[in-house]
């Protein structure tokens, strides 16, 4: 036993063998496995791995700003794993933090082979911040990505029509992510929909989203 029955070690190990079993508002269970990371973050306040424990549970919990928080500290101390790079720029890309999705990204690239959709996502996001914005229109523009099924892929797309000068196409990008949403009803992307309305004037708009 590396550290002892109440060492974070075995603190961890124990909280990460029942997230599995969690499901999302499953309070109770969420407090006290929150409790046993935080002893082993008592402990060990530099692990990445305790950092991304308790990301996923913020995550579980509905709590978006503490989960980044978190898995920030997580990729800081070193973590690398592709779900930390997927769950940290989604929630990134969510807050319009497109600058900071990109350098997760490239650092993660340094060190770790990225999977096809993280690879486009990256090539996406270089292109925005760079030079070459006729490519991520087209991006956005895509068969692809206009066909996307996911509410956060149209967020990002509005996000790249709004940076390009393109207002309609930047509206329709965001209708689109409101209708998957109704579906999936991601509370982050909802917010992502209400600020990105309120930040381009459409305050009626972003007040119907935010009832909704």
């Amino acid at each position: 036993k590396l550290d002892g029955d109440d060492g974070p070690t075995r603190l961890v190990a124990e909280v990460t063998a029942s997230l599995a079993t969690l499901r999302p508002g499953d309070s109770a269970k969420i407090a006290e496995l929150r409790a046993k990371a935080k002893a082993a973050q008592a402990k060990r306040d530099r692990w990445a791995q305790v950092y991304y424990v308790l990301g996923d549970l913020d995550l579980l919990d509905g709590q978006g700003d503490a989960a980044l928080d978190h898995y920030r500290k997580a990729m800081t101390y070193g973590e690398r794993s592709e779900p930390l790079a997927r769950n940290l720029v989604g929630l990134l890309l969510e807050r319009q933090a497109q600058a900071e999705a990109l350098s997760v990204l490239e650092t993660f690239a340094r060190t770790t082979a990225l999977s096809p959709d993280l690879t486009k996502q990256l090539a996406m996001l270089r292109a925005m911040f760079g030079t070459d914005k006729t490519a991520t229109v087209a991006w956005a523009r895509s068969p692809a990505a206009a066909g996307s099924g996911s509410a956060r892929d149209h967020v990002v797309r509005a996000a790249v029509f709004a940076a390009a000068g393109e207002p309609s196409e930047a509206r329709q990008a965001l209708d689109q992510a409101a209708v998957y949403n109704a579906r999936d009803n991601t509370p982050e992307v909802w917010v992502a929909i209400v600020q990105f309305l309120a930040a381009s004037g459409q305050r009626k708009d972003a007040e119907k989203a935010a009832d909704d």
